[in-house]
């Protein structure tokens, strides 16, 4: 450690890091601080995407996957065009399970096709 310290002390006079060209902790990882969204807001989303895995038996995980995001960011982008003063109720914007099982063939289609056309 001595060894260690007596090969930091020049560069630490003129940085804060021990070797040229290294980074800090911070300019990897950001704080969850630094956040725009208020405290009670996060805790709200924490408590109903507990409930969600919970009530539903879905797996901790799906809150991350990318279907999800992109659905949760759907309803958000709703909820902004809509505003605070309209009363929407969240079950309008949810499609049904008919509705989602037929949409997926077609979704299926269209990404068929897609894959198709990019392979050949």
């Amino acid at each position: 450690m001595a060894k260690h310290k007596r090969s930091c002390h020049a560069s630490l006079t003129s940085s804060s890091s021990c070797s040229d060209g290294q980074l800090s902790v911070t300019q990897y990882f950001t704080s969850s601080k630094s956040s725009n969204v208020p405290k009670g807001i996060k805790d709200k989303i924490k408590l109903a995407c507990t409930e969600f895995t919970a009530l539903d038996c879905r797996a901790f995980e799906l809150v991350t996957g990318e279907g999800f995001l992109k659905m949760a960011q759907s309803i958000f982008d709703a909820g902004r065009y809509f505003s605070h003063l309209s009363n929407i109720n969240v079950k309008e914007l949810i499609p049904s399970p008919i509705t989602i099982s037929r949409n997926i063939d077609r979704l299926y289609e269209e990404k068929k096709v897609d894959l198709l056309n990019l392979c050949s």
